[in-house]
């Protein structure tokens, strides 16, 4: 049995239904947690620059939630107890694993867009843009990022790899009459119009996506995360009303690893726009069937509590 470690920031997100796996299925692991001013800093230890990730024996670090979530889903099957003996987290069969995985590909396409409006709003991102960070003050007044390659008026500017007029302006890869206009990366005669997603003044410029200031971004990532959430919980409701009516889980009469997902999808929001879920009865008994789960129940009482 590998010795495991959880990498994750102090937060439960996207490292919760990882969790709630080891707890359930008695697995030791460390919960090394990371705040947002240490990120920067050791960010590059990291695949891909990101969390979560899961290290084991020999330093092997993997990243990916979902990708992790079936691994160890799979690896704790044969190591639940009670009433998970016969299954574990994840199903056998190749219907039942396609029908699981939609389910948590579904309700994990809802968090992550949760998520990152969130963390614009409340998190690092947020804190990098004001603080000087990332987004901070190396960002120009109409382009996303800005440095010593790069120009007032577009993501490179004169003298860097693209040409005066933006990402590819005028004299750039592309000219002014290209697919990517005068004005910046879609400028005013490009692709997207001075009235579009990314406006006239660069990537996303004085009147596009991330303009004159945040509050266009974060209007369309609150748009884009209700989009998910009105788009897919119909379905979902349905999809657990297929089997024993909706009264039990979402596979059946197993708990598996789609309502651990189910649930840690939907607490953050739960908790702070309840209403939201007045047209999902099914789901939402679930939801408190799972929180009252004995071996759900005891590791939500020990857990480390955090605002996310």
């Amino acid at each position: 049995m590998p010795n495991y470690t959880l990498h994750y920031f102090n937060g439960r997100g996207r490292a919760e239904c990882m969790r709630m796996m080891f707890h359930m299925a008695g697995v030791k692991y460390m919960d090394k947690r990371y705040e947002f001013s240490d990120w920067d800093r050791c960010r590059n230890d990291f695949p891909c620059n990101y969390l979560p990730c899961l290290e084991m024996d020999g330093g092997m670090r993997m990243p990916e939630t979902m990708s992790i979530c079936r691994y160890l889903a799979r690896e704790f099957g044969i190591k639940a107890r009670g009433p998970l003996d016969d299954k574990g987290f994840y199903p056998k069969s190749s219907m039942d694993m396609f029908r699981c995985d939609y389910i948590c590909d579904c309700f994990y396409e809802i968090m992550d867009d949760y998520m990152r409006y969130f963390h614009w709003k409340n998190g690092r991102f947020r804190y990098n843009w004001m603080e000087g960070g990332m987004m901070g003050s190396n960002m120009g007044s109409s382009g996303m990022m800005m440095g010593s390659n790069m120009g007032s008026s577009g993501m490179m500017g004169s003298g860097g790899m693209m040409g005066s007029g933006g990402m590819m302006g005028s004299g750039g890869m592309m000219g002014s009459g290209g697919m990517m206009g005068s004005g910046g990366m879609m400028g005013s005669g490009g692709m997207m119009g001075s009235g579009g997603m990314m406006g006239s003044g660069g990537m996303m410029g004085s009147g596009g996506m991330m303009g004159s200031g945040d509050c266009d971004y974060e209007k369309y990532m609150h748009w884009r995360y209700m989009n998910s959430f009105n788009r897919i919980m119909p379905f979902m409701e349905r999809t657990l009303c297929m089997r024993n009516g909706g009264s039990k889980w979402f596979m059946g009469d197993q708990m598996m690893w789609c309502d651990m997902m189910f649930y840690c999808c939907m607490e953050n929001m739960y908790n702070s726009y309840p209403n939201m879920f007045s047209s999902y009865p099914k789901m939402m008994a679930l939801y408190n069937r799972f929180a009252s789960y004995p071996k759900i129940a005891s590791y939500m009482k020990s857990r480390c509590m955090t605002n996310w």
